[in-house]
Order: C-alpha cells, then sequence, then structure tokens
C-alpha cells in the first residue's frame, strides 16, 4: 500500500493525516501519525464538539502569532518606516 500524504508536518517532524470515520455515535474525526513503515497510530479522535474546541484553540493561535510576528517584524522598522507603512493619521 503506498504511504498517504500527510495533511500537515508538525514542529517535531511528525507527519500527521486526518480521516472522517464512524464511531460508535456517528462520524468522528481521526488525527493520525505516520510511522516509518507506513502504518497509522491515532494520534486524536475528536467528535463534533472537540473538533470545534479545538477549531478555536488554533484560531486563538493564529491569531496570536499573527501579532507576535507583526510586533517583531514591525519594531525593527524606523520612524519612518512606520510612518510610511502607516500612512498619515
Amino acid at each position: 500500500m503506498p504511504k498517504k500524504k500527510p495533511l500537515f508536518t508538525d514542529v517535531n517532524r511528525v507527519e500527521v493525516v486526518t480521516n472522517i470515520v464512524t464511531g460508535e455515535k456517528g462520524p468522528v474525526l481521526s488525527l493520525d501519525r505516520i510511522e516509518e513503515d507506513g502504518t497509522l497510530s491515532n494520534i486524536l479522535l475528536l467528535n463534533i464538539y472537540d473538533a470545534k474546541h479545538l477549531s478555536e484553540a488554533c484560531t486563538r493561535y493564529l491569531g496570536q502569532s499573527f501579532i507576535a510576528n507583526f510586533d517583531g517584524f514591525t519594531s525593527g522598522l524606523s520612524a519612518k518606516d512606520h510612518e510610511e507603512i502607516h500612512g498619515d493619521d
């Protein structure tokens, strides 16, 4: 069986795939690690409520990361650079 392509590779180089599978009470989201031999090891199994909380956590993280990255980018700018970016307010 060919190795499945990961949806993403995390910061620890763990390759992760997702699948929607049928659980006891309906569909669930399975996040699985791709092992070196191509087999999958389950990391998380999320119902609709868990997936919603994970989505909200990701949204918060992305917002905070954007702010931190933008702040780091702008902290190295001169007053003139800031003025050119933001214009006259």
